[in-house]
């Protein structure tokens, strides 16, 4: 892309975001409205201006206007709205107030302990939105991530502590596997239903509790929904991976870190068990799956970049720089295999 052209498509991308801004966090059916993060993924994967103005027309048909505001929230107050649906515009009012007295950064300090035993709420989108904003920086965007993040913080249940916390996030996995208790487990609609389902299960509870929390377990749970993910191939571990990379953005900004990793084991763990818990593709599974694409990065990209498909253009932009990050082929994989190169392992 040229000089003009990459002017072009920031330009546009900028546009089209502020405008994204008059819209609620929810589509008419009340689903997540992925339109600021696909457009973020696309312009990531290299999307012409023409391509982003395009998807969001066809995308906008979804969306619902905001509503009016006739309340205020304060910082006394604010928490009354966490989990609440139908509170994001009196929450952007609020997060916008505070970016505007304390800056970005501080406000996100100020308020991610209180938001993240709802972390993996709406199925992680909360903290996916947020992520996407950080990377578009400007205040009404950080302002409108945190709205939804506070909107569907939902908790899984009481938090989990153990004085037993010693196995890793691969181990505890394998624990529910293991208990055979989340196979056929009745499906009912929406992912963060099904979350919430398995997590009040007591298999489950004693299983994360055992979970040992160090510098090391955000790693442990992006390789975990890399692996299942690769292993499952399906909707819900798909948003694993998105949601894990958007935990990792997040992560610095926790004043209490081990707190904020417990959530984050309780939702991936919880995600994994709604699909039935399955036993991970062996490391020979999963190397022949890697060593079986023979698309290129810029093929895979340009799939992404130009999908109708919001959690394409996702999956595969998260992949692709995680796959530059790392130099692990397995992320070449799966994001071969969403954009419809390759099969599963």
């Amino acid at each position: 892309m040229d000089e003009s052209s990459l002017t072009s498509q920031r330009d546009a991308l900028e546009n089209l975001l502020d405008e994204e801004l008059a819209f609620d966090a929810t589509t008419t059916k009340g689903l997540t409205n992925h339109l600021p993060m696909a457009l973020v993924a696309k312009s990531g994967l290299g999307a012409s201006s023409e391509e982003l103005r395009r998807f969001a027309t066809r995308y906008e048909v979804r969306l619902a206007p905001r509503n009016d505001v006739d309340t205020q929230l304060t910082s006394a107050t604010w928490r009354s709205a966490i989990g609440q649906v139908g509170s994001f515009e009196v929450l952007c009012d609020y997060f916008m107030s505070a970016i505007s007295d304390e800056g970005s950064d501080a406000t996100l300090r100020g308020h991610l302990d209180a938001l993240s035993p709802g972390i993996s709420g709406a199925a992680f989108h909360g903290v996916i939105r947020l992520a996407y904003a950080l990377e578009s920086s400007s205040p009404s965007r950080i302002a409108a991530g945190l709205a939804y993040l506070a909107e569907s913080a939902v908790p899984l249940g009481e938090p989990l502590t153990s004085h037993s916390s010693s196995e890793s996030v691969i181990e505890v996995l394998a624990q529910l596997s293991s208990s055979h208790e989340f196979v056929g487990l009745p499906s009912r609609g929406l992912i963060s239903e099904e979350m919430a389902d398995v997590a009040t299960m007591d298999p489950f509870r004693n299983a994360v509790a055992t979970c040992r929390l160090d510098a090391n377990t955000i790693d442990d749970l992006r390789r975990a929904a890399l692996i299942l993910y690769a292993t499952k191939g399906d909707f819900t571990s798909l948003h694993a991976v998105t949601g894990v990379e958007a935990l990792t953005a997040l992560r610095p900004y926790a004043q209490d870190v081990t707190g904020f990793d417990a959530a984050c084991v309780q939702g991936v763990a919880a995600a994994y068990a709604t699909v039935g818990a399955p036993p991970f593709a062996s490391p020979e599974q999963l190397s022949a799956f890697s060593a079986s694409n023979h698309a290129t990065v810029d093929d895979i990209a340009a799939v992404g970049a130009n999908s109708d498909d919001e959690h394409v253009s996702k999956l595969v932009y998260t992949s692709l720089r995680l796959r530059s990050k790392t130099n692990d082929d397995l992320y070449l994989a799966v994001a071969a295999r969403k954009a419809g190169f390759s099969s599963s392992p």
